[in-house]
């Protein structure tokens, strides 16, 4: 079974911080409910689930005169759930000084998110890297995820 759960308004381009109202830290107490709820819920399932975070786009490195971010160019996913072999931050990560950044101003992304879902599709509904590489994204160029990913 697959489920999608929407937690909209993260797109906080001004008021990041707890003194501009903590819009930003009670979404993310939202999602923690939220995992928090799905693991209670499924029970012994638990150990056969795996969840993701995914957002269309990215947001810059440097706050902006608002006090916010902007949108950038990489993101950060979280995928985590009984499934997952866990504690463990997957990337090359590129470092935060101005040369180290995307056009000078984004994180530099280092893995494609589609590598990812097509991991967690493999394992969770038994599918081939190649075929949703092809048939879902249209792009049979996806890497392959270079570490493991699941228990």
């Amino acid at each position: 079974s697959i489920a999608v759960i929407k937690i909209g308004d993260f797109d906080t381009h001004a008021g990041q911080g707890r003194e501009q109202g903590d819009r930003l830290q009670k979404n993310f107490k939202t999602l923690d409910e939220c995992i928090n709820n799905l693991r209670t819920t499924l029970g012994g399932e638990w150990s056969n689930t795996t969840f993701m975070t995914l957002t269309e786009f990215g947001r810059t490195v440097k706050m902006n005169g608002g006090l916010g971010t902007d949108h950038g160019y990489a993101s950060a996913m979280f995928v985590g759930g009984g499934s997952v072999n866990g504690g463990a931050v997957i990337a090359d990560w590129p470092g935060l000084e101005k040369s180290d950044r995307f056009e000078g101003r984004d994180l530099m992304s280092t893995i494609d998110s589609r590598s990812i879902c097509s991991e967690i599709l493999t394992h969770t509904l038994g599918l081939d890297h190649d075929e949703i590489a092809e048939r879902v994204f249209f792009d049979s160029s996806i890497p392959r995820l270079p570490v493991r990913l699941f228990v």
